[in-house]
């Protein structure tokens, strides 16, 4: 099985030291080490995140076993850089690969899962995932609540002389 990317999603800049074909064959992607946190170089600049703020104690839910490979697959740089920080596409690769893994693979992600459970019940015991309301998903509720009583409001016609009829 061969990948390839479409050049307008993801343009790759000419090197002439690079080689003219990139084989991202299951069989070549999955040649990966896996790296501790402390290999990883941090970057310098960070962008202001767009995600919501937790407060200091919030503990987060323990890495299922896609979440381990996902993050495996990218501190692992299996994937061109220019790719790496459209999150979209990142994933789509990933995703796929993984369900291209062979299943001795992927048990051994289940594993890891299963692991990285363990020390994070052992790390906080009395920790229960406990889905956050969403305010705002609870106003439109309440919104829609108030109105299941009123009947709909009448449509109005462009031409009131002419009959009402059914557009597609």
């Amino acid at each position: 099985m061969t990948y390839s990317f479409d050049a307008e999603l993801t343009p790759i800049p000419y090197n002439p030291d690079s080689p003219s074909v990139v084989d991202l064959s299951p069989e070549s992607v999955l040649r990966f080490e896996l790296v501790s946190e402390e290999e990883v170089p941090r970057i310098s600049a960070t962008r202001p995140s767009h995600a919501k703020k937790r407060d200091a104690g919030h503990i987060p839910r323990p890495p299922n076993a896609f979440i381990l490979f996902r993050s495996s697959f990218i501190k692992s740089e299996s994937v061109p850089g220019n790719i790496e920080g459209n999150h979209s596409t990142l994933s789509k690769i990933i995703g796929i690969v993984w369900k291209t893994l062979p299943p001795a693979e992927r048990e051994l992600w289940e594993k890891r899962a299963v692991q990285a459970q363990a020390e994070h019940r052992t790390r906080y015991p009395d920790w229960r995932f406990r889905p956050g309301t969403n305010v705002d998903a609870i106003a439109k509720r309440k919104t829609k609540d108030k109105n299941k009583d009123r009947p709909p409001p009448e449509r109005r016609r462009r031409n009131p002389t002419a009959p009402a009829t059914k557009s597609l």
